[in-house]
């Protein structure tokens, strides 16, 4: 059975920005810290955290592709109310308030995630090198220094159904959003030459202006091709 891929946007909590309230006998609000979500899995163990410090018996985690589950184990019902609805957004809520229950789980996919049921080709590294400054060493005279850069480029499919999905997560890919991408979504150990289909974290290169759909087989629609092209990415750049 062939891999498949699976990318995962990365989400930045804004410090006391993303806040929420949950009423369990008496209201508690919380508020996210400041920094990266590296991973899905990430928010929600940031979300989870929050929640632990009302009680531990509280658990946010991911429930399937994009989805999350927020229970308490009492179990004992619990409401949240969302201050800031991008959060409950990017959990995969509709941002109304959540009651009368102890369990809820998201009622959509994250605009954060999308998890491809269709074989991606042509996937592989590059490196672009680009020259900087001359710098003045004591030895030397002027120095040419090149920096390099690991690029990516693959074809990826997208199955009719999941094309609303897949516009979701483009959007945000084409406004610069970092991702992790999972070049098989059962590998979360980072990309080696000795691990080649590990995860990497990449933006959409800047080459990218617009993405362009190619439907083979028009016009039965049953799946489109994109020609993607990434740069590595790191969040101490």
């Amino acid at each position: 059975m062939p891999q498949l891929h699976k990318i995962e946007c990365k989400w930045r909590f804004r410090l006391g920005t993303q806040k929420f309230t949950v009423t369990q006998g008496g209201a508690t609000a919380l508020t996210c810290p400041d920094g990266w979500a590296e991973t899905f899995a990430g928010i929600a163990a940031v979300v989870q955290t929050r929640l632990q410090t009302i009680s531990g018996n509280f658990s946010c985690v991911v429930s399937s592709a994009g989805k999350v589950t927020i229970a308490h184990s009492g179990p004992t019902n619990f409401t949240i109310d969302w201050t800031e609805p991008s959060l409950a957004t990017a959990l995969g809520f509709d941002g109304s308030q959540l009651t009368g229950a102890a369990t809820y789980t998201s009622t959509a996919q994250s605009p954060l995630v999308f998890e491809a049921s269709l074989p991606w080709s042509g996937d592989r590294p590059g490196l672009v090198f680009s020259r900087k400054a001359p710098r003045l060493f004591k030895k030397t005279k002027k120095t040419l220094k090149l920096a390099k850069v690991r690029t990516w480029t693959v074809s990826i499919r997208v199955a009719a159904d999941e094309v609303e999905q897949w516009r979701r997560v483009a959007n945000l890919l084409q406004i610069g959003t970092p991702a992790r991408w999972y070049r098989n979504k059962d590998d979360a150990v980072d990309w080696s030459w000795t691990n080649f289909d590990g995860a990497v974290d990449v933006v959409l290169s800047s080459e990218i202006t617009s993405l362009s759909d190619d439907w083979p087989g028009f016009p039965l629609r049953q799946h489109l091709i994109q020609d993607l092209s990434f740069f590595t990415w790191s969040n101490n750049d």
